[in-house]
This record gives C-alpha cells, structure tokens and sequence, in this order.
C-alpha cells in the first residue's frame, strides 16, 4: 500500500490499513490509483463542493473493473456498490485534509 506524507507523520494509519480484508485491498489499491491520477489543481476531488454526478461516474467507473458478487440473503446486491462509495469518500477525504495539512 502507499504510503503518503500524512501516514509517514501517523504511521498507526499506515498500520491500519494493513488490517483491511484481503479480498478488500485490491479495490482499495484501485481507488487510491484512481485517486492518484485526480489528484492535480482544480480537479473535483478539491473542490468546495464536489460535483455528486462526477462523483457517481468515478465510482461507477471503478465498480465497472470488479465482479460483482453475487446477492446472498446476508449481502443485498447494493452492498458491493454501497462498499466502493464508502471507500472512495472515505479516500477522497482523505486526501483533502492531506491536501490542507501538507
């Protein structure tokens, strides 16, 4: 996994993310590549207020690269797709408050 400025300062962050699923952290690599090619003045991610339809596209966009797995009673169909939105906020944060920081 990258390791970013922030997590080299907060290595428990660094840490944690090892604790991700195994079968979680392939996707988790995809989204902060993904991320990483956002990241540059005036993209969306940094915006004040990010586009929410230009958000859904990364996301879709990101589900496209994936199976999906299939609906069981214990995981509805939304919870991969619920999974990657999560996730790519949670990235997206991330990466602000790096931004701002650092």
């Amino acid at each position: 996994m990258n390791l970013y400025p922030c997590e080299k300062s907060y290595p428990d962050v660094a840490y944690l993310k090892t604790m991700y699923p195994q079968s979680v952290t392939a996707l988790y690599e995809r989204i902060a590549d993904a991320s990483d090619r956002l990241e540059y003045e005036g993209s969306f991610m940094f915006d004040e207020y990010p586009d929410h339809e230009l958000v859904l596209k990364f996301i879709q966009d990101i589900i496209a690269e994936f199976p999906q797995p299939s609906p069981s009673p214990d995981c509805p169909s939304t919870y991969f797709h619920e999974l990657v939105a999560v996730m790519v906020i949670n990235e997206f944060i991330h990466r602000r408050i790096r931004k701002r920081e650092f």
